[in-house]
């Protein structure tokens, strides 16, 4: 037994007698005994999108219902072709690649023959395979100059017709000769399982392509034909025959599918067991012991993930894998294994499925962490559509959007049809995250979150910038008040907020915040002692912040005391920052400040 610890999940189908930990056993189980009291020519498309778990199911099938090499399993009535599209696709052009996938099924018939005849008939099928290959490649024939005669001869429907009826007829007999050679040897089989995985990897057109090959060519008895593929390819590959996918000519699209298809089978990534693969998964990475992975934690897993990346297989993976990294880079940053703090976990986890599921948000979060206090300004900023008179008013009775940064999470969302259809979820994990974090500052949490999460992002480079992060334009001015010239922005604010609690001795903190608020979480720019003194002790540093001591403070009229940030940029990459819009907030109270230049 192998008690090996690993930091990560690999990504792979299961094979055909691995042990299935996400429940597909029944539906591969009920396939497999329609496919044995079937019928045949049957064709059966499983449907789902990358990483859903076609080709596990694929595998399944295979273990369920063919032979395989090492004769234990003569019970099973079908012989097993696989194909996979996409390695064929590589480095080939499409009328290679469509051949080529051809003449590896019919080989892999071949193989299981043993008439006295194959060598006549393997003659026959590649003299009409290479008469077949022409039709597909008529334009490549013409530009290395083919003869005129044979050009003549292609270009006639019948010809294209009666070569792939005599080839069809050839397979037929391959499949005949192999179904009565088992019947004299006592191990009788209903023929072939031909399994072609990946066509939804491959261009579009080259899949309808191969389908409509497949199909001709292969609608004999003894040929049960599993396809991996996904509606939408079927779509995109038929736009250059019917155009634009429309509600009007919807039935064009599914006609075409239904022609090919015998009994399409879509993917239940709803009902997978996730439950268990999640907790197998964190527990082997050494994201959760497996004693602290409890009912409650669990039922925190299956929330978040219901409300982002859901139960695709593949994602679910890159989720680990995630976490793993980034528990690995927490332990090495910080000298300590992972974070014992159920909480902190969560809010990691959280973070990284909106990564993944929707990294439009995230690089949102980049740019504006403190997502509490998204509000009219930042959905100005972001350039976001307004809302409509009507979706206004239907936010107003949806409990869900009743905050301003909802409002603003709604704008985010309203223009992308994927996003439209899953703010609720989006919302939901975000409020999440705020339970999570509690009383500590949502701007410090996101932000360290952010900057380990962003690593593993899949944006382009110009968009990965660390967090906190920014080239400031330096300012080279002084500036005047009450006709004292200052060089230190910080010590001209200091003392015009500590004038305006003179004038002002009622004031509370929050109203001070509110009065001078240059961004969305002011605790980073007046930061209460207490939490000043709290960060120090714990790690001997407050970004932003210099060495104060008690007597630095400044008290509100409400008795909090508070510390004035060191940081006050005029200019930040272009725009104004914290200081401009300072200046900005003094001169609508009345307070007057004028700008001098030290450059001489």
């Amino acid at each position: 037994m192998n008690n090996t610890k690993y930091s990560n999940v690999v990504d792979r189908p299961i094979a055909d007698k691995e042990a299935d930990s996400l429940g597909m056993d029944n539906y591969a189980q009920a396939l497999a005994t329609f496919i044995q009291s079937a019928q045949t020519p049957m064709t059966i498309a499983l449907q789902g999108e990358w990483g859903s778990g076609k080709t596990s199911l694929m595998n399944n099938l295979r273990g369920l219902l063919c032979r395989n090499k090492d004769g234990k399993s003569d019970d099973r009535e079908f012989l097993p072709v696989g194909i996979n599209t996409w390695h064929y696709s590589l480095m080939k052009t499409p009328q290679e690649a469509v051949i080529d996938i051809l003449c590896s099924i019919i080989r892999q018939i071949a193989d299981c023959n043993d008439a006295a005849n194959l060598a006549e008939r393997i003659k026959a099928i590649g003299n009409l395979m290479r008469r077949f290959a022409t039709f597909g490649a008529k334009v490549a024939l013409e530009k290395v100059g083919v003869n005129e005669d044979i050009m003549d001869e292609l270009k006639g429907d019948s010809a294209k017709d009666s070569t792939i009826n005599a080839l069809k007829k050839e397979i037929q007999f391959l499949v005949n000769d192999v179904i009565k050679q088992h019947e004299e040897i006592k191990t009788p089989v209903k023929g072939f399982i031909v399994f072609v995985d990946d066509l939804d990897r491959i261009d579009p057109a080259l899949a309808v392509e191969l389908l409509e090959l497949l199909k001709n060519l292969f609608d004999i008895e003894g040929c049960v034909f599993v396809l991996a593929i996904d509606y939408d390819v079927v779509i995109k590959g038929l736009k250059p025959k019917f155009g634009e996918f429309t509600e009007a000519n919807s039935h064009e699209f599914r006609s075409f599918f239904d022609k090919i298809i015998q009994l399409p089978f879509t993917m239940p990534v709803a009902t997978y067991a996730v439950d268990g693969l999640m907790k197998s998964s964190l527990t082997s990475i050494g994201f959760f012991d497996e004693n602290e992975y409890d009912d409650d934690i669990s039922r925190q897993i299956a929330d978040i993930i219901g409300n982002s990346i859901g139960s695709n297989p593949r994602s679910l993976k890159r989720l680990i894998n995630t976490l793993s990294l980034i528990s690995i880079l927490t332990a090495e940053k910080e000298g300590v294994d992972c974070v014992s703090d159920h909480d902190a976990k969560l809010q990691k986890f959280a973070i990284v499925c909106i990564q993944i599921a929707y990294p439009d948000i995230y690089a949102r979060l980049i740019s504006f962490p403190d997502f509490t206090h998204w509000d009219n300004a930042t959905a100005t900023h972001l350039k976001l559509p307004a809302l409509t008179e009507e979706e206004g008013d239907e936010l107003t009775k949806l409990e869900e959007f009743d905050e301003d940064w909802e409002v603003v999470l709604y704008r985010m969302c309203k223009s992308d049809p994927y996003l439209s259809k899953r703010c609720f979820g989006i919302s939901r994990l975000l409020s999440c995250i705020r339970s999570l974090v509690g009383k500590a500052s949502i701007e410090d949490v996101m932000s360290d979150l952010l900057s380990l999460s962003n690593v593993t992002s899949v944006q382009s480079s110009e968009n990965t910038s660390p967090i906190k992060e920014y080239k400031f334009n330096r300012d080279l001015n002084n500036y005047v008040y009450k006709d004292i010239e200052y060089s230190k922005k910080t010590d001209l604010v200091r003392q015009v907020v500590t004038d305006y609690i003179k004038a002002h001795p009622q004031v509370t903190y929050d109203e001070l915040c509110e009065t001078f608020r240059v961004q969305t979480n002011m605790a980073l720019r007046f930061m209460k002692y207490e939490d000043y003194h709290a960060r120090m002790k714990e790690k001997g540093k407050v970004d932003f912040f210099g060495k104060y001591s008690e007597k630095d403070a400044i008290v509100a009229g409400d008795g909090i005391r508070f510390l004035i940030s060191s940081n006050w940029p005029l200019m930040s990459n272009g725009k104004e920052a914290e200081f401009a819009l300072f200046l900005q907030r003094c001169k609508s109270v009345g307070i007057e400040i004028k700008q001098v230049s030290k450059q001489k």
